[in-house]
C-alpha cells in the first residue's frame, strides 16, 4: 500500500473553474495559457480566439462540419473524452479548456427530454440529469495528464435579505455545489474606477460571489492570465 506524505505533494495538475457574465472574457483566457491546449467548445463561438492557433473541437459540428443537433452533442463530448485518454492526446496537450459547463448542462437536459417526454417523468429527468452532470464534470476534472479549466456563465440571484449575488448558471443543485468540485474557483468580472475598467479574476468569496484558492498562493484579485496563475501556484518564476 502506497502512503504519501503531504509535504511532498505538488500542484502538478490544476483543476480550475472560471465563471462570469457573457462577454467578460472567459473564453479568451485560453490565449494566456502559453502551453499546448485543446479547447472543447460547446458554445459554437470561437471568434474571440481567431488567430491564436489553439486547437479546438466544436461540439456543435461533426468532423465533416455538419451541424449536430443539441441533444446529440453529449455523444460528441463522449468521443472527445475517449480521445483525451489516448497516448496521442496525452503527448500533445497539457491543458484542456471546456467552454462551457452551462451549455453542456443544457445539452444534457435536451437529450433527457427525448428520453422522458412526459411531464409525469419530470422527477426522473432531473434525477438522471444530476447523476449525469456530476459524473461528466468529475470525469473531465479527473483526467490525470492535464490541467483542466472549465468555464460557466453567471446568474444573478438574491439572498434572503434581497441582496444580489452572482451564482453559477448550471441547472439544479449542481450549480450551487460546483465550486466544491475544483481546487480553484475564480469569478471573472470587470472592476471599474474613475479612470479605467479592467478585467480581473477574484479568488476569494464575498457576499456577492463565490470563489476560492485552495493553494493559498494567490492574491484576492489576480490578472486574467492563466500561465501566470499556474506559475504562482506551482512556485515557478515567470518572466514579465
Amino acid at each position: 500500500m502506497k502512503i504519501q506524505n503531504t509535504k511532498n505533494m505538488s500542484d502538478d495538475r490544476l483543476k480550475i473553474l472560471v465563471y462570469g457574465a457573457p462577454g467578460v472574457g472567459k473564453t479568451t483566457l485560453a490565449k494566456t495559457i502559453n502551453e499546448p491546449c485543446l479547447i472543447i467548445s460547446a458554445e459554437a463561438g470561437l471568434l474571440s480566439l481567431a488567430g491564436s492557433e489553439i486547437d479546438a473541437i466544436d461540439l456543435s459540428t461533426d468532423d465533416e462540419g455538419k451541424l449536430i443537433s443539441k441533444e446529440k452533442r453529449i455523444g460528441r463530448l463522449g468521443e472527445v473524452y475517449q480521445y483525451l485518454n489516448t497516448e496521442e492526446a496525452q503527448k500533445k496537450y497539457k491543458w484542456i479548456f471546456v467552454d462551457s459547463i452551462t451549455e453542456i448542462g443544457q445539452n444534457i437536459v435536451e437529450a433527457l427530454q427525448l428520453e422522458y417526454p412526459s411531464r409525469s417523468d419530470t422527477m426522473k429527468l432531473w434525477g438522471d440529469y444530476a447523476v449525469k452532470m456530476k459524473a461528466l464534470i468529475k470525469s473531465f476534472r479527473d483526467l490525470p495528464h492535464y490541467n483542466v479549466v472549465m468555464t460557466a456563465l453567471e446568474k444573478m440571484e438574491k439572498d434572503e435579505n434581497g441582496v444580489r449575488f452572482a451564482g453559477i448558471s448550471v441547472q439544479g443543485s449542481i450549480g450551487d455545489n460546483l465550486p466544491a468540485y475544483f481546487d480553484e474557483c475564480f469569478y471573472m468580472c470587470v472592476l471599474k474606477n474613475e479612470s479605467e475598467e479592467k478585467r480581473v479574476l477574484l479568488t476569494a468569496s464575498s457576499d456577492r460571489y463565490k470563489a476560492k484558492d485552495r493553494s493559498g498562493k494567490l492574491d484576492r484579485i489576480e490578472q486574467p492570465n492563466l500561465a501566470a496563475i499556474a506559475a504562482k501556484i506551482k512556485g515557478e518564476k515567470k518572466d514579465a
